[in-house]
Formats: structure tokens, C-alpha cells, sequence
């Protein structure tokens, strides 16, 4: 999963994937 990505950063994470899936 894209949000238990180690070494990211939790809300840069939810903010790219809100970005990609709402796109």
C-alpha cells in the first residue's frame, strides 16, 4: 500500500494520492 510506505511522509502521501485519484 502506498500510505505504508517507509521513509514518506504520511500527509505527502495522502495529499499525491488524493491528487492522482481525484485527477
Amino acid at each position: 500500500a502506498l500510505c505504508d510506505t517507509p521513509g514518506v511522509d504520511p500527509k505527502l502521501i495522502s495529499r499525491i494520492w488524493v491528487y492522482n485519484h481525484y485527477r
